[in-house]
């Protein structure tokens, strides 16, 4: 259950007959969980084993100079009873296992890979320096990603949280459905304070958890990554900080009447439904940021799949209540376009101020300061 995976499938690994050793689980028809005939799962939490594992990093660390280490998992068993008898809760034991590891090597980098989003839970909080996840169904749909940034993110206790979603598409679909896929990944993922682990070494990326299996990005590609990743390096305070807070359902929507957009002949609503504009509403410590990602051509929102390039929404009005007798400062900055936040014109109406946004392609950022 821990150490690298060598095959890395995402599917059911083999079950094979084994050799049981006193601290290796066991599975329901009585044999030691393995993948294939060489690879035993032990139980991560086995004092003996932490101590075997804990001298060899140290060892490494030592005779190498490695400056932290990947600790990770295959995503089974959950539960399991050892041979001994020993019932193990694989959750408690990768907590035990990340606490020694930590007292070993108190100066390491530390990332453990929460498969499918197990058991974030339980390790989000313990002593890893980033909250590292590796997604698979059912997590298929871009709602999915942003319902476990969420969670992880309020777990984390401030740690940045990074999220591991290949895009099998790039190796077998079009280039084009692969990039419009490629950017709503990252715009849900950026949008909910986490990052996107998808740039190789070399120009790859990362289509397949086995990452010798990687894709030759085309040079477009690499200039949408470049672009997107310069976006999201300037404008970190607005997306990653650990303070964000979601406010959306207490901000927007007619019952609110705070803060919304309303497109001409699109649709916008507050989750990632297909055929929609999905609008989110943030708190940050700059003021309040309306991210619209534009679903409007998508007919499913699977985040692994090609998706048409969208036509560019124009017509959007941005509503905002006025503070006192204030003018609210707005600004909207999108990746494909200059990359960085343009001042708005602000028309008042009364208690609101409305602000005629610029055409959405497919990820707009507003930012709305009131004074």
């Amino acid at each position: 259950m821990s150490g690298a995976r060598s095959a890395g499938t995402a599917s059911s690994p083999t079950i094979a007959p084994a050799a049981i050793s006193p601290g290796s689980p066991t599975s329901a028809e009585g044999s030691a969980y393995a993948l294939g005939d060489f690879l035993r799962v032990v139980d991560p939490g086995a004092p003996r084993w932490l101590a075997h594992l804990t001298a060899d990093l140290a060892a490494a660390t030592a005779l190498v100079g490695f400056d932290g280490f990947h600790l990770d998992q295959y995503g089974w068993p959950k539960a399991a009873i050892r041979a001994d008898g020993t019932p193990v809760d694989l959750a408690d034991g990768f907590v035990a296992m990340l606490r020694d590891v930590r007292a070993a090597l108190p100066q390491a980098r530390l990332v453990f890979n929460n498969v499918n989003d197990f058991p974030t839970w339980a390790t989000a909080a313990a002593p890893t320096d980033v909250v590292y996840i590796e997604v698979w169904p059912p997590h298929e749909r871009l709602a999915d990603l942003a319902a476990v940034v969420t969670r992880a993110r309020a777990a984390a206790a401030g740690k940045p949280v990074v999220v591991a979603a290949y895009l099998s598409t790039f190796a077998t679909g079009e280039r084009s459905g692969a990039e419009e896929a490629l950017r709503l990944t990252m715009a849900t993922l950026w949008s909910h304070g986490a990052t996107h682990l998808i740039a190789g070494e070399e120009g790859r990326l990362l289509v397949d958890p086995y990452y010798v299996r990687n894709h030759p990005a085309a040079p477009e590609t690499l200039d949408l990554l470049t672009r997107w990743s310069d976006f999201l390096v300037a404008h970190h305070d607005l997306l990653l900080d650990p303070g964000i807070d979601e406010v959306t359902g207490a901000y927007a929507d007619h019952y609110n009447d705070d803060v919304d957009v309303t497109i001409a002949g699109a649709s916008v609503g507050g989750t990632a439904a297909a055929g929609t504009v999905w609008r989110r509403v943030t708190r940050t410590a700059y003021g309040l940021v309306v991210h619209l990602v534009n679903l409007a051509s998508v007919t499913d929102p699977r985040w692994d799949t090609p998706h048409p390039t969208p036509s560019d929404l124009t017509g959007a009005v941005l509503r905002v209540r006025r503070v006192g007798g204030g003018t609210p400062e707005v600004a909207a900055a999108d990746p494909d376009g200059s990359g960085r936040l343009e001042p708005l014109e602000v028309a008042l109406d009364g208690t609101h101020a409305h602000i005629a946004l610029p055409p959405l392609r497919t990820w707009l950022v507003v930012l709305i300061r009131a004074r």
